[in-house]
């Protein structure tokens, strides 16, 4: 597994928010070892906007126990080692959203003062999400205390979704109105209309085998995936992995 930093990655800009791509984070061999023991689209929900199994749904901690491949790779995003890439490579542009506070050096331990005037705690929540034709993701922030948004996708060689990758938006026009730090979600048709006309995608990934696709969050860190191929019902399979503040 390839280290969260500048230098693994395949794309990068820090304008108008840190967005970043890596190419073969895995090793062949334990990318298809996962991809084939994604779990099966029927086990996930009927949501229109998405659909994902997280480990508050007993169906996640079963699938790790009978694949066991799962359990290794999240130990591994868990480490100290992903966690403290992570956190390096993330520092400037949390500074910047965040403050000085942002200094503190994440940890999953839980230090109590004055450590934690130093240490910052941290967890890894990762899960599984599809989209079906006819599902989107409606443009959004993400939440306050993630402060490093990963998307790992599961395609396969000759996947017909490579144009549905995530869009990530730049404002053009009336700013200040797109200022979204709590991460108030786009809803409504007239909101999606307007939205569109006062930004613009400014990078689209392509939803490829073994990409890692990551950004920092900000008031104006806007994504997406709505345009989104219908002419297959070829699934998007992606694993997603946040760093959170606890």
């Amino acid at each position: 597994m390839k280290d969260i930093n500048q230098k693994n990655t395949t794309y990068y800009t820090n304008n108008p928010f840190t967005v970043f791509e890596i190419d073969n984070f895995l090793n062949d061999e334990e990318y298809l070892d996962l991809l084939k023991s994604f779990p099966n689209e029927n086990l996930f929900g009927a949501s229109k906007e998405g659909n994902a199994i997280n480990p508050d749904n007993p169906v996640y901690s079963k699938h790790l126990k009978k694949y066991p491949e799962w359990k290794i790779f999240i130990d591994k995003l868990n480490s100290d080692k992903f966690i403290n890439s992570a956190y390096l490579f993330s520092l400037k542009a949390n500074i910047k959203s965040r403050g000085l506070r942002a200094v503190r050096k994440w940890t999953t331990k839980n230090f109590i003062f004055p450590l934690n005037k130093i240490f910052k705690r941290v967890s890894v929540e990762a899960h599984f999400t599809v989209l079906r034709k006819g599902e989107y993701l409606n443009p959004h922030t993400d939440a306050t205390s993630k402060l490093l948004s990963m998307i790992f996708y599961f395609a396969e060689d000759n996947t017909k979704l490579s144009e549905n990758g995530t869009e990530f938006w730049k404002n053009i026009k009336n700013l200040n109105n797109w200022r979204n730090w709590n991460n108030e979600h786009i809803v409504s048709e007239e909101e999606i209309k307007k939205f569109k006309i006062e930004n613009e995608i400014f990078f689209k990934s392509k939803f490829k085998k073994n990409k890692l696709v990551g950004f920092v969050k900000n008031d104006v860190s806007w994504h997406s995936v709505m345009n989104f191929y219908n002419d297959t019902n070829e699934v998007r399979k992606a694993f997603v992995i946040n760093i959170r503040s606890k």
